[in-house]
């Protein structure tokens, strides 16, 4: 999966064993999935941080929004323009072969 024009980012906890300890649980989320949060108060606040630059333009983070994975031992969330997801039917020593190669060239 990559992250288009990524803001922000962030991982760590909490892991599924907590998961019903999350703000957002209840709301939809659930664990081994991928998320996007709607009506997002981190979005926001960054919004809201970013709003007294002098260029700001809140059409520009209509755009943005807030995914959220949730895996075994943590989670990982990012704010982001877009996501893109590549399946590959591989071994998983071809597909990190792919990933170096496409992140470093030949």
């Amino acid at each position: 999966m990559e992250f288009e024009r990524c803001y922000s980012h962030r991982l760590g906890g909490p892991n599924d064993e907590v998961i019903q300890g999350h703000p957002l649980n209840g709301k939809g989320l659930e664990a081994y999935r991928a998320h996007e949060i709607r009506n997002s108060k981190w979005l926001a606040a960054e919004r809201a941080t970013n709003s007294v630059h002098s260029q700001f333009r809140e059409e520009s983070w209509t755009r943005t929004k807030h995914y959220f994975l949730f895996f075994h031992d943590e989670c990982f969330e990012c704010l982001a323009e877009g996501h893109q997801v590549e399946l590959a039917r591989c071994t998983f020593r071809n597909a990190i072969s792919h990933v170096v190669t496409s992140l470093v060239g030949d």
